[in-house]
């Protein structure tokens, strides 16, 4: 198990300066507080979760460690009660971690002694020099650090005994005391907003309060003999395999149906229509790449994802966890964010008598702002 602390035991100093009022800790966010949403992701991601705050709570399965009087020492008394190999330290006021993101540091954790989030810059980059002289940076040369930050928890526990000086963030102070530390930065150009200053705060609402829309579909395809039979981009053994125009996954057509429902798009024929020569065996990967394509440029992600398969035969439950884990890989998203049922109709009708299978998918996508 990895640990996630979570460092929510601030002054909100500058956010007081900027004109908002209390402290950013109490502001809610779709009716819960600012560390919920984070702390929220780590569990159901089955990290053990410190929370560090000057607030006198207890949350079931989440540990509360008061904070400290400044924001190392706050994140130090977090990291005294990890007991994960691996330490992800995480600001509070990002509400926006996703699972996608802690994903990404996940594969990559194991590459050094610790990877944290980063973005490139992509604004010019001027620096004061001395006589108020304006100096221009290569951007390409400079990008900013965000949080989770990932180390070991030996490394981290060792360079706060050592360190001497505050830091803004754990990256920094492992460099400054271990420079010959090997700390990845994992680029991405997804929204982690962190909540500083008040004007912030309408920005991450926006955020969180994006739209949603949702698709269904169901197919069915006849068995025959002398066909493939492919589910969910996996060839299954079988005698018999599903007739269509493509290669007839059943299961892929359904995923890529809902997701161009979801989107107004019509339904699968419409686009791919079986009266076309392009689409004659095509692999329904392929399908589901560009209904994924204008996914993402309607600037749209999926959020989840719920898929029925119907079948009498042949059985499936040596290729389960194959499927599922292909279909998260084709989608790219987390496996959590499938849900993949395997049933039969009780012999009834022709999936009941293996002359048929059928699929029905229903998809969740959520506007991505990661642009505005």
């Amino acid at each position: 198990m990895n640990s996630a602390v979570i460092v929510a035991a601030g002054l909100s100093t500058r956010y007081k300066m900027s004109g908002g009022t209390g402290n950013k800790m109490d502001i809610l966010l779709k009716g819960k507080p600012l560390y919920y949403h984070s702390m929220k992701v780590f569990l159901e991601m089955g990290f053990e979760v410190i929370l560090v705050t000057n607030k006198d709570i207890k949350i079931p399965n989440v540990k509360v460690v008061k904070g400290g009087n400044y924001r190392g020492e706050s994140v130090y008394n977090g990291v005294k009660e990890a007991t994960g190999e691996y330490v992800f330290i995480h600001d509070a006021a990002r509400p926006l971690l996703t699972k996608g993101m802690v994903g990404e540091l996940l594969n990559h954790i194991s590459v050094g002694d610790g990877c944290f989030l980063a973005k490139w810059l992509t604004d010019s980059l001027k620096e004061i020099g001395k006589g108020d002289k304006i100096i221009s940076r290569d951007r390409k040369m400079y990008f900013t650090t965000e949080t989770p930050q990932v180390f070991k928890r030996e490394l981290l526990l060792d360079a706060f005994s050592k360190a001497e000086d505050q830091y803004s963030d754990e990256v920094g102070m492992v460099l400054d005391i271990f420079p010959n530390a090997s700390l990845f930065p994992v680029f991405h150009t997804k929204s982690n907003d962190k909540l500083t200053e008040k004007d912030d705060l309408w920005r991450i609402q926006k955020l969180m309060n994006r739209g949603f829309r949702i698709g269904h579909s169901f197919d069915i395809h006849r068995l025959e003999k002398g066909r493939k039979l492919i589910l969910g981009g996996v060839d299954i053994p079988s005698e018999v395999g599903l007739l269509g125009h493509s290669d007839a996954d059943v299961l892929l057509h359904a995923i890529t149906e809902s997701i161009l429902g979801a989107l107004g798009l019509g339904d699968l024929g419409t686009n791919f229509p079986d009266t076309s020569d392009e689409y004659k065996d095509i692999s329904s990967v392929v399908l589901l790449q560009r209904a994924l394509e204008e996914m993402k440029n309607k600037n749209y992600l999926i959020a989840n994802i719920d898929v029925s398969l119907y079948l009498e035969k042949p059985k499936l439950f040596k290729y389960r966890q194959e499927i599922l884990h292909n279909i998260a890989y084709l989608l790219k998203i987390p496996n959590g964010a499938i849900n993949f049922k395997v049933t039969t109709t009780e012999k009834i009708g022709p999936i009941g008598q293996s002359e048929a299978i059928a699929a029905e998918a229903v998809c969740l996508l959520e506007e991505d702002y990661h642009d505005c």
